[in-house]
Order: C-alpha cells, then sequence, then structure tokens
C-alpha cells in the first residue's frame, strides 16, 4: 500500500543507461511513501550519490529500513544505501539509471497502535465518508473467514434505489463463490473467483476495470454518475435499505481516490484511549471507528 511520487528531472527527456551518462541527464526519482513525506526536489544527477530527506507525518514514525532498487535492481541497505531513522536521511549511491525508494512509517503508538488486519464478525462496519463515482478508484486488500453469510455481502460499496447509481464489490459465500463488480449501472456484473478463507487478496476498481492480485477479472463500460450516499468498507450503503449482509471479513489496507488525487488511506489500528479498533485514514489524519454495533477484532 502506497501511491508513487515521481520526480521526472531528465534534462533532455530523460535519458538512461549510456545515454543518460553522455549527455548529463538527471535520473528518475520514484518515490512510494506511507505516513511521511519528501524533502527531495528529485535531482538525482547521473553519476553523482545523493542524499533524500523523509519527515514522518503527525501520529507516524520513520521504519528501521527502507527499500531501494536501481534500474530494477533491489539494492541492500548499510551496503549500498545507507538509512538514519533518526534524521530521516536516506544517503544513496551514485545513480546510474531510474531509482525507486519505498518507505513505509508506521502509527508510533503514541494515540494509535498499528495492526496487520481487522476483523468483522457480521455486525460491524465502516463510512468512508467518500461518495462514489465515475471518476472513483479504490485499492483494498482483505481476507474472506472460514464461517461468512450465506448470500452476498459487502466488501465496500454505496448505491441508489434499484441498485443504480452504484459503486460496489461484494461476495457470495454459499458454495461456489464469485463476486460482483456495479459501477454506475442497474445491472450486476458477475465474476466467477474463488477466494481461500484466510488467505489475503488484493482489489483493484476503477471505473471500468476491476483487478484481483494484478490480474483483470473483468472490464465494464465508463458511466458519469455519483452514489446518493457515501461508501462502507464491510457492507453496501443503499440509499433506502439494505438486504446485503455485513462482512466477516478481515481487512488489511484500503486507498481510494477521486480522478488523481487519494482521499483515504486506511491503516488498522488500535486507539490507545479505550482500545478501539479501527482505520486510521492516513491521507487526512483522521480515525475512523466502527458505526455497527459490537466491535472489531484485530491482528
Amino acid at each position: 500500500m502506497g501511491c508513487m511520487r515521481t520526480n521526472a528531472l531528465a534534462a533532455a527527456g530523460g535519458a538512461s543507461g549510456a545515454a543518460g551518462a553522455a549527455g548529463g541527464a538527471a535520473c528518475l526519482l520514484k518515490e512510494r511513501l506511507l505516513g511521511c513525506v519528501s524533502l527531495s526536489d528529485g535531482a538525482l544527477d547521473w553519476g553523482r550519490a545523493a542524499a533524500v530527506q523523509y519527515v514522518p507525518k503527525t501520529n507516524f514514525a520513520l521504519p528501521e529500513s527502507v527499500a531501494v532498487s536501481m534500474r530494477g535492481a533491489p539494492l541492500a541497505q548499510g551496503t549500498d544505501y545507507a538509512w538514519d531513522r533518526n534524521t530521516g536521511i536516506l544517503s544513496l549511491p551514485p545513480a546510474v539509471g531510474d531509482v525507486e525508494v519505498t518507505v513505509s512509517a508506521a502509527l508510533d503508538g503514541t494515540y494509535y497502535s498499528q495492526r496487520e488486519y481487522i476483523q468483522s464478525s457480521g455486525t460491524q462496519y465502516i463510512d468512508t465518508g467518500v461518495y462514489g463515482s465515475g471518476n472513483t478508484s479504490a485499492e483494498l486488500v482483505f481476507a474472506t473467514l472460514n464461517t461468512y453469510p450465506s448470500g452476498w455481502w459487502g466488501v465496500i460499496g454505496a448505491c441508489q434505489q434499484d441498485m443504480i447509481k452504484a459503486f460496489l464489490f461484494d461476495v457470495y459465500a454459499s458454495g461456489s463463490a464469485k463476486c460482483n463488480v456495479q459501477n454506475g449501472t442497474s445491472v450486476y456484473s458477475d465474476i466467477q473467483y474463488s477466494f481461500t478463507p484466510l488467505t489475503p487478496y488484493k482489489v483493484y476498481i476503477n471505473k471500468t476495470k476491476t483487478y484481483i492480485n494484478d490480474v483483470l477479472v473483468k472490464t465494464l463500460s465508463s458511466y458519469s454518475y455519483t452514489t446518493p450516499v457515501t461508501m462502507y468498507l464491510f457492507w453496501q450503503n443503499y440509499s433506502v435499505s439494505s438486504s446485503m449482509y455485513r462482512a466477516r471479513m478481515r481487512l488489511y489496507s484500503c486507498s481510494i481516490w477521486e480522478s488523481s488525487a487519494l482521499v483515504r488511506r486506511f491503516v488498522p489500528c488500535v486507539r490507545v484511549s479505550d482500545g478501539a479498533a479501527g482505520l486510521y485514514d492516513e491521507a487526512n489524519g483522521v480515525f475512523y471507528g466502527n458505526a455497527g454495533s459490537g466491535a472489531f477484532d484485530c491482528g
């Protein structure tokens, strides 16, 4: 989980390899950041070492290690590059190609303690506060449990009465497993897919395509619409009522974009003050607790 921040600073069109060395062009610095921001202007000159500084967001702490690759090949921390979590300074070797850096900060435990996942028993859900639209995309990692509702249950979704203007991803778990997506139409589009219980699956949905574990599983037509109600996680928000079951599942992460703007990036956590499990939105610095009954479990 994490967004990509790309600094494209190629003086002559972004050359790499021998052409970059000959022309003195800069390389691309690609950063995948969670819970922190970069202070770099992206000036990675070809053949020169560089230092990049990262600053944790409020309630986050920088990690013990970061991942760096150059020209697609992983580099070794302590050998090829140096990382100081106390200062947030990453010392990179001379750039001889595009560099990719991943820095995943974690909640520091002062007010929120990070967890791997939160788990519902069929009575909990979270209101994301986001309206779905033809410009919405979402990526989440979830796992089904060994026991589940006998009919359709919502992973993420919102829709209008009669199932129109809908942004949905649901699972049917009674015998042969399948799921469906719906994006702005009044017709469900089923996907035959078998989910292994307690195994994490990554789902990405945009206005036309749905991917499971990075494999395209469904293509829909594009429609212009906005859901009349906000999207739920662990359930479907129906503008009148909902006969859909609430999920029994684990949620490991969830990010939501509107066009290219990140509007939610949820991190599973426990609120220290009362021990309530929920999701911390790294994008806006807000805790989202259970809007249903009972309490989320976590692991």
